[in-house]
């Protein structure tokens, strides 16, 4: 099966390069529309998050898929080749179950990678672009992981990323909070925060009306767009968290010698790297903030084992239905052919019989021609298959 998938991800890319290749919904979309119609009989998904990019494909070319995706982020290829990695047919089943289980992600056994590869996948369903085998895959892929999940991951200890950012304001005890964006996210960290009861959090967002929509919705306070640069300058801890493509936040916003701590939750990251050699600010960005140790390691390594074990005797169930799928097809073809072949033998004796011929030399001869029509790609087959003889 032609499979193949390039990638790149948190355990080879830093972010600085993965934000440069990371691609949007709406720059995904017009790929999938522009690969249905200039490669029809390919399948392609793509699956885009703030610690992973990966292409899959089925009868795509793996140096076609490169250049696509370079081009697509105006980018360096040679930099894109450097940084990323490759899979086809088994190693890439493997490498996709492993994602969607979280057994490859920076947190083993988070959850929002599975939810993240069924987005990717709703989006190619959308435009059509999905036929079996390919399709096939993933859907076992995502029954295999649900079931892993729920036999072996959830004894895991595993905080959320929102539940890593509360952690961190807990121990930094920050006096003012302001919380730039106003996206899911963020919705997912106001969620958090609203049992810390703290006195002091203004939401700030460039569409005022998400703002103070969410604003209200817990309690909070807000400022709009334009008083950004003021709510910077009263706040000790800011948590950001945009779709921004270029940083929001830079040293110019921060002249001041305020110790503070950013916790930038973005991809693109939405703050300038010289923050990060400021001594008065503590910048977490989304590599750092996902590290984690479990505490257990013993009994994470046990789960981790069975559910390894688990995930190896699906993908063997998986690749028998795909040795007899491919089977299925050809056998498809062959009786599809053998049925136009005896019509033809039918007609050709129904015409020799209306010219008088003898019936029973007319059936003998239909019956040689159609036994030899049924048996000679078994034959050929059976010849195949036989050991070459000893000289």
């Amino acid at each position: 099966m032609s499979l193949i998938m390039v990638g790149m991800s948190h355990k080879k890319t830093p972010l600085d390069i993965r934000q440069k290749f990371y691609l949007h919904d709406p720059t995904i979309l017009d790929a999938l529309h522009w690969f249905t119609l200039h490669h029809p009989q390919s399948n392609i998904i793509i699956l885009s998050t703030c610690n992973r990019i990966e292409l899959y494909a089925y009868k795509i070319n793996k140096e076609y898929l490169y250049s696509w995706w370079a081009n697509a982020c105006g980018a360096d290829l040679s930099i894109l080749k450097t940084h990323s990695y490759s899979y086809e047919n088994l190693e890439l089943i493997r490498h996709l179950y492993e994602v969607a289980c979280g057994l490859q992600s920076m947190v083993i056994g988070e959850h929002q990678i599975l939810g993240q590869l069924k987005h990717a996948y709703s989006l190619a369903q959308s435009v059509k672009c999905l036929k079996n085998p390919f399709n096939r895959l993933f859907e076992h892929c995502f029954f295999t992981a649900k079931s892993i999940r729920a036999s072996f991951m959830q004894e895991l200890i595993v905080p959320s990323l929102e539940q890593r950012v509360i952690t961190i304001i807990q121990r930094r005890q920050p006096k003012n909070i302001l919380l730039i964006g106003a996206g899911q996210t963020m919705h997912l960290v106001l969620k958090k925060l609203e049992h810390l009861n703290h006195p002091s959090i203004t939401l700030c967002n460039r569409t005022d009306v998400k703002a103070a929509t969410l604003a209200d919705i817990y309690q909070c306070r807000y400022r709009s767009y334009d008083q950004l640069k003021s709510a910077i300058a009263e706040s000790d801890c800011i948590v950001i968290a945009t779709s921004s493509h270029t940083p929001l936040l830079t040293s110019e916003d921060f002249r001041d010698a305020l110790s503070r701590t950013i916790i930038d939750l973005s991809v693109p990251a939405n703050t300038c790297h010289s923050l990060l050699e400021r001594k008065e600010i503590e910048l977490i960005r989304i590599d750092a903030l996902q590290h984690h140790e479990n505490e257990d390691m013993i009994k994470h390594s046990i789960i981790l084992k069975k559910a390894h074990q688990a995930l190896t005797q699906a993908i063997e169930r998986f690749n028998h239905w795909l040795a007899t799928h491919s089977k299925r097809e050809e056998v498809k073809i062959y009786r599809n052919t053998m049925q136009l072949e005896q019509k033809k033998l039918e007609l050709a004796a129904l015409k020799k019989l209306s010219e008088g011929e003898d019936p029973a030399l007319v059936l003998k001869e239909f019956s040689y021609k159609l036994t030899q029509k049924l048996l000679h790609q078994p034959s050929l087959a059976l010849k195949e298959c036989e050991l070459p003889a000893h000289e």
